[in-house]
């Protein structure tokens, strides 16, 4: 599907709306890959628990409105990922009891890369920064204030 004229909607929405540029730093990948996720998982819950009941009708009619102003586009992209592998160390360490001898290999950790297909939809991050503008400044008029308190 192709984006929207412009990027921006129809009507009242023109002009209102600006677009917000998204990026992120990782410096160890690993590590990044981890930390970025947990947000992503938990905020929506955390704005949705704490958020007013007029924020999320607000917040409900501005996704509506620029769902169908920039529709989802998916496509398929290679990304590399990290998997842990098991790997020995070249050491073991031996215990004997009475006569028995055991002897367990020490491992160390590798996170070797590989490159994966992920689905993403290439208009999110804009169509979010539009939905969460569109909600603060539905609020600002509506309540005087950003939360919709």
């Amino acid at each position: 599907m192709a984006k929207a004229a412009g990027g921006a909607g129809g009507g009242a929405a023109d002009g209102l709306f600006a677009a917000h540029d998204q990026g992120l730093r990782a410096c160890d990948k690993d590590m990044m890959m981890k930390i970025n996720a947990l947000p992503l998982l938990i905020l929506p819950l955390l704005v949705s628990a704490c958020a007013t009941a007029e924020y999320r009708q607000e917040a409900n009619i501005c996704q509506a409105l620029w769902l169908r102003t920039i529709p989802p586009s998916y496509h398929d992209k290679l990304v590399e990922q990290y998997r842990a592998v098991q790997r020995p160390t070249g050491r073991s360490v031996c215990i004997t009891r009475g006569n028995r001898t055991v002897c367990e290999e020490k491992m160390r950790t590798e996170y070797v890369p590989y490159t994966a297909v992920v689905t993403v939809d290439r208009y999110k991050g804009e169509r979010d920064a539009e939905i969460s503008n569109c909600t603060l400044q539905a609020c600002v008029a509506r309540m005087g204030n950003g939360e919709c308190k």
